[in-house]
């Protein structure tokens, strides 16, 4: 139910055009409907509204990236870096799952690395970090990572990263 009333409530803020209300609604469909397309349209309506707004940028990167469009999705993040130099951290998280997903694993760790240093209790990061350790062989820095994540999550609360978790998470749409 909730979901539905998070979907009606963006439909009526869209009647009058809202900057952040495309970008929310940008990041709504490429997370939870999975919906690419509609999440292209939003983002690229929130920049229409504003281009120089990193946060449709970021938006507009998301949607890029739940479409495969990786490269221009690397183009989108680096062009909301550019637009906030003092971005805030998940904005180096997402150019990491980008990079990630367009197999650029070394690059995906250094991005991770300055992300964790300006928010060292993200569990996401860190499971990025493990995995992009995974990909490049590197054993013992991918099992600390995951260790740390699985850490970050009990102190949450939940329970530790399994495959069934993972295979319903961020890895499973790409």
């Amino acid at each position: 139910r909730s979901f539905d009333r998070a979907r009606q409530a963006l439909e009526q803020s869209k009647q009058m055009p809202v900057v952040l209300t495309h970008q929310v609604a940008a990041e709504f469909h490429a997370y939870y409907d999975g919906n690419a397309r509609r999440a292209l349209i939003e983002a690229n309506k929130a920049i229409d509204l504003n281009p120089n707004d990193p946060a449709g940028h970021v938006a507009l990167a998301y949607a890029l990236l739940k479409d495969g469009r990786l490269p221009e999705a690397e183009v989108a993040m680096l062009t909301a870096m550019r637009f906030d130099p003092h971005y805030p951290p998940r904005y180096l998280f997402r150019l990491a799952q980008i990079q990630f997903h367009n197999e650029q694993y070394a690059e995906a760790v250094e991005s991770l690395r300055q992300a964790i240093a300006r928010n060292p209790d993200d569990d996401w990061m860190h499971l990025y970090l493990a995995a992009s350790y995974g990909e490049l062989q590197m054993v013992e820095e991918g099992l600390e990572a995951l260790a740390r994540a699985d850490e970050l999550r009990a102190r949450n609360g939940w329970g530790p990263v399994t495959l069934l978790a993972m295979s319903h998470s961020h890895w499973g749409w790409i």
